[in-house]
């Protein structure tokens, strides 16, 4: 990789695709930032945990620049994309439960059409990027689709880390943690601490909320668990919903409860 920089130092704009898949490419990348050769040098990669890490280790090197985090569309956005395609209904709850069904992903929205069908080739897919990004980190098939139908059951549900190793074959709260991380890493799921009303803190050590980022991934799911649609994923979906596009605005973004009630999300 540090070759081929410097074979196209001369370029304005190079792209680096597919960079996961080259060992230490973050090496080479902050050699060439830190030499001031390239203009404008674009990293992208399929595998988002490893190009995160490689960005952790690039401190300070994006003066001038940014990081994008291009994710599934919120719910504007995929309102905007069906009237580009003339697939609007007029009515907005009709489209809001549009979303619901199909999320996001382009691929997604694409598949399930005007109707907004069920895309189950999509979720195929999107299941393949989940797991392939965790066997990449040494995690386990199973476990991992564990944890994606435990967090899909307990959705608006303040769970301990403790609650859900006994609800899978993992054991360690410990583990379920660091394969939370992974899906964190892979902006497929959201951790939701709990707050502290008179300060505003995170009460780390409480129960705490876990959401998928995008409807699809709750469905692909709750298709792992076999289970039936529950009665209330509308009001699940909602939530969920609600929290990534919150989540999405604000960085100090938790939940309340006592034994009088919960407060779904309060700004620290």
């Amino acid at each position: 990789l540090a070759e081929i920089l410097k074979a196209v130092r001369q370029c304005k704009v190079v792209l680096l695709d597919e960079v996961n898949f080259v060992e230490g490419w973050d090496r080479a990348v902050k050699h060439e930032i830190d030499g001031g050769h390239t203009h404008i040098l674009v990293v992208t990669g399929s595998h988002s945990f490893d190009l995160r890490r490689g960005a952790d280790r690039m401190p300070g090197r994006f003066a001038g620049g940014n990081e994008l985090q291009l994710l599934p569309m919120g719910f504007e956005e995929f309102e905007a994309a069906r009237k580009q395609a003339g697939w609007q209904e007029g009515d907005r709850l009709k489209e809001l439960e549009a979303y619901f069904r199909v999320g996001g992903f382009p691929t997604a929205v694409q598949e399930g059409g005007k109707a907004a069908r069920k895309p189950t080739k999509a979720m195929d897919t999107y299941l393949r990027w989940l797991l392939g990004d965790a066997i990449k980190l040494g995690k386990n098939e199973t476990s991992f689709k564990e944890i994606l139908i435990q967090l899909a059951k307990t959705v608006q549900t303040p769970i301990s880390l403790q609650t859900l190793a006994k609800k899978t074959s993992i054991g360690s709260h410990n583990t379920v943690q660091e394969y939370i991380a992974v899906l964190e890493s892979c902006f497929a799921a959201r951790t939701l601490f709990a707050v502290n009303l008179d300060d505003g803190s995170f009460r780390f050590r409480k129960d705490k909320k876990f959401y998928f980022t995008d409807p699809l991934i709750y469905w692909i799911a709750l298709d792992l668990a076999g289970d039936s649609t529950p009665k209330n994923v509308d009001a699940k979906i909602a939530e969920m919903v609600a929290n990534e596009a919150l989540a999405r605005r604000y960085k100090r973004l938790g939940y309340f409860n006592n034994k009088k009630g919960e407060i779904d999300f309060v700004l620290g």
